[in-house]
């Protein structure tokens, strides 16, 4: 049982505007938040397979690499046409091997375990038929939604895709452009929680974030923190990417 509970001062509300608005004009934030307009929409396009499978292939790549610009994840994500495209290996007859290949033509780590991941997950939408109810759930959140909103569409993809826990289903939906409140929380906002937001001598563990009900709690708490400091959460996210760096 988890024994921290969030206890929100007006000094604790301050840090998140200060870092909002120290970082207003950096490079890094202004880039993130041409992302971001999507999040913040209050109408959104609705997601195709080729839009899901796209950032589900590069939110999966993420897990265990380097994302930072230059990476051999961020060169894969690059490329156009993309490498690992839906309509490219749709007729693939051997899709774990051409995913494999593809990823560690690049140079990118894990790549054994992530390809037979997004095989199994390709066999689920294709073969199981879970395109529907998947797609369906993601563009229930193209409209204004609420925090529980998203959060259930978050923890229908972690339950029905391989490779996907509490990080990476809130990172392929904010990929998507579809969430305001449920953000990718990683070790930079972790190391920002702590050092801005102490909790007496209890400290926040990154290493737990793969805990969904730890997960849970720190989003929680920085989505009171937003709402308490009249900002969304997924600003706040690039502002402190933005601060703390890659």
């Amino acid at each position: 049982m988890l024994e921290i509970q969030w206890t929100i001062q007006d000094r604790d509300i301050d840090r998140v505007k200060e870092v909002l608005e120290s970082q207003a004009h950096e490079p890094t934030f202004q880039e993130l938040m041409k992302e971001r307009e999507r999040n913040c929409a209050a109408k959104k396009a609705d997601v195709s397979k080729e839009d899901f499978w796209r950032e589900m292939v590069r939110a999966r790549l993420t897990t265990q690499n380097k994302v930072g610009s230059g990476s051999p994840v961020d060169k894969l994500g690059r490329e156009n046409p993309f490498p690992l495209a839906y309509e490219i290996i749709r007729p693939s007859r051997r899709k774990e091997h051409f995913i494999r290949e593809t990823i560690r033509a690049y140079g990118i780590g894990k790549y054994q375990q992530s390809a037979r991941d997004l095989a199994y997950n390709w066999q689920y939408l294709e073969k199981k038929k879970g395109w529907p109810q998947l797609l369906q759930a993601c563009n229930q959140l193209t409209g204004l939604v609420s925090a529980e909103e998203e959060r259930d569409v978050a923890h229908h993809i972690a339950k029905v895709l391989k490779g996907f826990g509490p990080k990476q289903s809130r990172n392929l939906l904010q990929l998507l452009g579809l969430t305001r409140y449920e953000i990718l929380i990683d070790s930079r906002v972790v190391k920002w929680l702590n050092q801005s937001i102490p909790h007496g001598q209890a400290k926040l563990h990154a290493g737990m974030l793969a805990d969904q009900e730890f997960y849970e709690f720190v989003l929680d708490g920085i989505q009171e923190l937003c709402e308490q400091a009249e900002t969304l959460p997924c600003l706040f996210d690039a502002a402190v990417f933005s601060a703390l760096g890659e």
